[in-house]
């Protein structure tokens, strides 16, 4: 069973989600773009996250990476997740990034909160409620996991 907002599929095959949701802030000026793909299961969260932050220095000659820090993304004990900041120019227009990327297994979520000018403290905290406000549906979390949720 696949499940997105519109409904559910029922597939005849197995399957991974390999999809890219994003969603504009036409007020903020902001963006959430939400990644779900696949890497090796032996890579830790640590190793995942400089894959990303390496494909960011090949892909953009100016870019400014800030130190990666743990955190959670909601309120489960399952959701280690590990953000930074980027800073890049994309076809000569300045972005400013906050990353976040959570593993299990082989599958990962990446979140990337994007917008056009320095984050100010009030940008800073949607993010946080954007991470904090998070929750894990216990149907994709079984599949990541084969186990029940808490």
């Amino acid at each position: 069973m696949y499940y997105m907002n519109e409904g559910t599929l029922t597939l005849p095959f197995d399957y991974t989600d390999h999809s890219i949701t994003i969603l504009k802030f036409p007020a903020e000026k902001s963006s959430l773009t939400i990644v779900r793909g696949e890497m090796p299961a032996e890579l830790s969260l640590s190793a995942s996250v400089e894959l990303q932050r390496n494909l960011f220095r090949r892909e953009f000659k100016t870019v400014v990476l800030g130190d990666p820090e743990s955190v959670r993304l909601g309120s489960s004990p399952s959701s280690e997740a590990t953000e930074f900041f980027c800073l890049f120019d994309k076809a000569g227009i300045r972005q400013y990034q906050m990353n976040l990327l959570m593993k299990h297994g082989a599958s990962f979520i990446t979140f990337s909160y994007t917008q056009l000018r320095a984050f100010t403290s009030e940008d800073l905290s949607h993010w946080a409620a954007i991470k904090s406000d998070f929750v894990i549906d216990p149907r994709w979390f079984q599949t990541l996991t084969g186990a029940g949720h808490e």
